[in-house]
């Protein structure tokens, strides 16, 4: 499989076996398979995630204090990647049919952003040439930055993409890099730049970077970790400082690490699972993570320790978080 396409089908879940549904009136906690993000509200109450379920993916909101998992949307389509607004009170994410269209090539995907109290749902993107995923709000809540793909030389099997970023308010949207990608980017804000992963198209066999781009005047990008080993999936929580996970030897053994402000890293946790989707809570001093594709944890950088908060997904019946 080609290695855009394999990134694409991985970032988004593809190929994962439904589980079993809620109940109709939801009084039973979902069986879910596959959740690929996990995102902290900015209250810190709310922890909102995806997950398959009876067909396709959707989302939901686990409470943090109390167990309770919420269902947010139930379209039929696919529903992936959601990240909160500054506010706490949209979701953005990206929906998409799953798979291959007739024609060979991935079906569109396009972002949409989520009203929490009134459940409307607007959509944000529209361009039908275009697979649109990894969205992330900007601090003041104007824009989303996001992953936009497309078939290389109109190949339905290679896709490269690049950073862009929308306006919520307008839907204008405007392209940030030109590098034709051939990995998947997941762009996150970070101070003033956009913070994005990829394999450096200069150092093709270097590993994965983590690279940077002004949003006021987009420019070459400028590389921020080092060749030789590989960073992804980063997180900012302001001040400079990033959270991210690395593999610094390329031993496949995934590091949960903290770049600080002046460029230091702090080797937190590690594992031969795979960690995925670290994000702050409020306070900055706690991250909660994805291990393997079924367990949640948070680490509390003030006392060094490890908790498992969730186990296989959060959602086995019965429910089982062990949430203080």
């Amino acid at each position: 499989m080609p290695k855009r396409l394999a990134f694409l089908l991985f970032a988004l879940g593809a190929g994962c076996v439904p589980a079993h549904p809620l109940n109709p009136d939801g009084s039973q906690t979902p069986h879910l398979s596959h959740v690929s993000t996990i995102d902290v509200s900015p209250d810190g109450r709310w922890l909102v995630f995806d997950g398959q379920g009876n067909g396709n993916a959707d989302l939901y909101r686990l409470e943090l204090q109390t167990g309770k998992v919420e269902r947010l949307t139930d379209s039929g389509a696919e529903e992936l990647q959601p990240k909160f607004s500054p506010d706490g009170k949209r979701v953005v994410f990206s929906r998409g049919a799953p798979g291959f269209a007739p024609s060979g090539y991935l079906h569109p995907r396009h972002l949409y952003v989520l009203d929490i109290a009134s459940q409307k749902v607007t959509q944000l993107t529209d361009d039908s040439a275009r697979f649109d995923y990894s969205p992330a709000f900007s601090p003041n809540g104007r824009f989303v930055a996001f992953d936009g793909a497309v078939p290389r030389n109109g190949s339905p099997h290679i896709y490269v993409g690049d950073v862009y970023m929308v306006e919520v308010a307008t839907g204008k949207t405007k392209r940030l890099t030109h590098q034709a990608y051939n990995s998947s980017l997941r762009p996150v804000w970070h101070e003033r730049e956009i913070v994005y992963e990829a394999t450096h198209n200069a150092y093709p066999t270097e590993g994965m970077y983590l690279l940077s781009v002004s949003v006021s005047s987009p420019h070459t990008p400028a590389l921020l970790t080092p060749k030789g080993a590989n960073y992804y999936a980063a997180r900012s929580c302001g001040q400079g400082r990033m959270v991210l996970i690395s593999d610094p030897a390329q031993k496949w053994v995934w590091k949960l690490t903290v770049r600080e402000a002046n460029g230091a890293y702090r080797f937190l946790d590690d594992s031969v699972n795979g960690l995925m989707s670290p994000t702050f809570d409020p306070t900055n001093q706690r991250i909660y993570y994805l291990e393997g594709q079924n367990n949640v944890y948070r680490y509390d950088l003030q006392t060094g320790t490890k908790k498992q908060i969730a186990d296989d997904l959060l959602f086995t019946s019965p429910f089982h978080a062990n949430i203080q």
